[in-house]
């Protein structure tokens, strides 16, 4: 099956790593999106980011955890993986 969906203008593109991950929850995959989606030098933190969230602080920690765990970020540091870092 073959679909086609015409992306906005502005949008994050993100590998097939990611979106396919058989480990990462659905949590993980939109902070991770969100996350790349940031321009350069924003100050957002996984803090600012889970006070927005719709799924609230505790769902988003759990989601950080899952990104550190499976090396996407590292706690307070660079982004382990390129283009890929939280903090």
């Amino acid at each position: 099956m073959h679909v086609h969906f015409i992306a906005p203008e502005r949008y994050v593109r993100a590998s097939h790593e990611i979106v396919r991950h058989p480990r990462l929850r659905a949590t993980a995959k939109t902070l991770l999106l969100w996350a790349l989606s940031l321009p350069p030098g924003s100050r957002d933190t996984i803090l600012t980011l889970g006070s927005r969230s719709p799924e609230g602080r505790m769902a988003v920690s759990g989601a950080r955890a899952q990104l550190i765990e499976e090396g996407y970020s590292q706690r307070g540091g660079r982004p382990v993986r390129r283009g890929g870092g939280l903090r």
